[in-house]
């Protein structure tokens, strides 16, 4: 599953709900399955569709520096 897929899958669900409330969408920046973390081109992508107010489930531990790093290369949001 991409990042992106998830978002989409939410909005359909939400439409078909009927649900007219903001949701404001929330991703992970977990490793994958295979061990993999999230290149910054996919969590972009993600941002980038989500728009405002979108943001990461959990920020990295101290100990990730790798991922700690990236943050400054998301494309956050915080006003449409």
């Amino acid at each position: 599953m991409t990042w992106t897929y998830g978002l989409a899958q939410a909005r359909s669900q939400l439409a078909s709900a009927g649900l007219g409330a903001p949701v404001w969408v929330i991703q992970s920046n977990d490793d994958t399955p295979s061990g993999t973390a999230p290149a910054t081109a996919d969590l972009n992508a993600f941002f980038d569709d989500a728009g405002a107010y979108a943001s990461l489930w959990e920020l990295p531990a101290s100990s990730e520096t790798a991922k700690r790093d990236q943050l400054s290369q998301l494309h956050w949001s915080d006003a449409p």
